[in-house]
């Protein structure tokens, strides 16, 4: 029995050590956003996930468990309330919206994928961003009826195709500032080696001199039917 005891208080040492860290971990979190990192805005932050895990952790910080059960039911919580904050603002995918540089150009996918001065309207400068479901702030691209994707043939460039191609389809937002972000490839950040109009957008371009920071701007209109069912 006293040998019993002594595995059952290890448990507990084990598991309070796991959630002590954890909370740790939960609060270096929430003080590495930045406030103005924290909007309604897609790509942004959640406020409502943030002020939740907040709450949270001070109600399960200051909590007494006496069980390894009671621990595991924090330590679920606290995860799932991480998560959370972690899952950026989604766009609509019903609606469209301009992938702009931060230098103010838009991508346009009337020549390949290029840089281009901004024109209110422009379809070929339209994109909508649709989730895949089960990742974690990954999107399929889609533009004029086509679907974004990394050439697999070696040009390192970018191709478009009528359905997403795997992971050469799929494309990872990590927020960069309070309106910013970059776009991850299967090949790396997506960005420009020149910041003028008609320069190529590539799949593999360096975090330099803000060359792969990005916002997204709403336009007026819908997506319409024309997305392919994936």
């Amino acid at each position: 029995l006293e040998e019993r005891e002594d595995v059952v208080d290890n448990l507990l040492k084990d598991k309070s050590s796991q959630f002590e860290a954890l909370v740790e971990e939960a609060r270096g979190m929430l003080g590495s956003i930045p406030e103005s990192w924290i909007g309604n805005a897609p790509m942004q932050t959640s406020p409502e996930h943030v002020e939740s895990l907040e709450l949270l952790v001070e109600a399960l910080a200051g909590g007494e468990y006496t069980t390894v059960e009671e621990y595991d039911d924090a330590i679920v919580l606290l995860n799932e309330a991480m998560d959370n904050v972690a899952f950026l603002n989604e766009p609509d995918p019903d609606k469209l919206y301009n992938i702009r540089h931060i230098s103010g150009l838009n991508l346009s996918c009337a020549n390949g994928l290029t840089l281009e001065e901004v024109i209110e309207g422009d379809l070929e400068q339209c994109f909508s961003l649709i989730a895949v479901e089960g990742e974690r702030n990954c999107y399929n691209i889609y533009s004029n009826g086509y679907y974004l994707s990394v050439d697999d043939t070696g040009e390192g460039m970018f191709m478009f195709s009528d359905t997403p191609r795997g992971n050469n389809g799929r494309f990872v937002v990590t927020q960069a500032g309070s309106n910013s972000f970059t776009l991850s490839s299967i090949s790396g950040l997506v960005g420009v080696h020149a910041v003028d109009a008609g320069a190529p957008a590539v799949p593999d371009a360096s975090d330099g001199e803000h060359n792969s920071l990005w916002t997204i701007v709403e336009t007026d209109g819908n997506v319409g039917t024309g997305i392919v069912d994936h």
